[in-house]
């Protein structure tokens, strides 16, 4: 009897921890027709570790379970590592996808309403996000920046201010403010967009990267001194920039192989050409991981002004303290170290440094 009562509660013991299983951890399963065998790669992070798993379809069929305590993004990517949808997920999720491949946003979802609703708000947009995907390879081939991906970008910014100002308590909101807005290049409007947002509504995640995103705005911030640095010539010398400077200073960052740095160099050389010798002084700061790269830039007259390398690229200290957001950058400051502009386009860069100069120049023959 004894055998039998002790049979049965180990049973139930199983049951229990069974039913327990199915309430932790989250699960993701397609059925997706047009995969023709190839795999899906699904990247997410959990308690701070980076996860990477390869879904192998059986018959369409493909599965992803894993562990988030919190709301978290899992991006999935396809065969040829382009994008290809992203959902959030947290414990306790159970997520069905169902449709046509070669359509994320049509798909049908099941178990998470806040991925129908991103879904959804993806469906609505859905000729333009293609477009401005489209446009994106375009301009990775050129590297430069086309007129049509700045008018693609504003357009999506506009949907989603739209979206995010009817929505004020919608975790969709500030999901859509993060993923879609171009916070790098004028981070000041995103983030007064975040701030109509309820704090409830922001997933803990979103919060811990936003406050970095405005940590990096503030040390570059117009009316705020930039740090300025040490960086090494191709002396192999330590060169130090401490404000105040003799001169109006033009910092920008670069990496070779860019194309749209080699464009901006042409604009930079006109700039030095002009205002070298007249108050201007142009350092170019490449990002290479190791010198080698920049090195052979050397000696050429690629480069304009003073060429100097940043040990260790983005990994450089003094780099991850300016809050340097991307590459190509410029930032242009007063004698006193006061930033003055900053920002991606070469082409406004020119216009505020001929209008600068220009205007010193003026106020000088007045005084005189």
């Amino acid at each position: 009897m004894n055998k039998i009562i002790s049979y049965v509660s180990f049973v139930w013991l199983l049951v229990f921890v069974s039913c327990g299983n199915e309430k932790t951890g989250f699960s993701i399963e397609g059925t997706l027709d047009n995969l023709e065998g190839k795999p899906l790669f699904a990247i997410y992070e959990n308690q701070e570790k980076l996860y990477i798993d390869t879904l192998f379809p059986q018959n369409g069929f493909i599965s992803l379970k894993g562990e988030a305590k919190a709301l978290t993004p899992v991006q999935f990517y396809r065969a040829d590592k382009s994008k290809y949808l992203r959902l959030y997920v947290k414990n306790g999720d159970r997520i069905e996808l169902k449709g046509d491949s070669r359509e994320p946003y049509e798909l049908n979802i099941k178990g998470s309403d806040l991925d129908k609703e991103l879904l959804q708000f993806c469906r609505d947009n859905k000729s333009l996000l293609n477009a401005l995907d489209s446009e994106r390879q375009e301009v990775l081939k050129a590297g430069v920046i086309s007129e049509r991906l700045a008018a693609l970008n504003k357009e999506l910014s506009e949907k989603v201010t739209k979206y995010v100002t009817g929505h004020k308590n919608s975790v969709l909101s500030s999901i859509l403010l993060y993923d879609f807005m171009p916070v790098n290049s004028d981070f000041s409007p995103c983030d007064s967009l975040f701030r109509v947002i309820s704090p409830s509504a922001i997933p803990p995640y979103i919060v811990g990267k936003w406050e970095y995103l405005r940590d990096k705005d503030r040390k570059l911030s117009t009316d705020s001194v930039f740090g300025g640095g040490s960086f090494i010539d191709k002396k192999d010398s330590l060169r130090v920039y401490e404000a105040p400077y003799e001169q109006m200073m033009l910092f920008y960052f670069w990496k070779t192989g860019n194309k749209r740095s080699q464009q901006d160099f042409n604009i930079l050389r006109d700039l030095y050409k002009e205002y070298g010798k007249n108050g201007l002084d142009i350092v170019t700061i490449s990002l290479e991981p190791d010198s080698s790269a920049w090195r052979r830039t050397l000696g050429t007259d690629s480069v304009p002004g003073t060429s100097l390398w940043a040990n260790g690229g983005f990994a450089n200290k003094t780099i991850m303290n300016s809050g340097v957001p991307c590459i190509p950058f410029y930032v242009v400051t007063d004698t006193l170290g006061m930033i003055i502009a900053k920002g991606m386009e070469s082409d406004t860069l020119k216009e505020f440094i001929e209008k600068k100069m220009n205007g010193a120049k003026e106020r000088k023959v007045s005084d005189n």
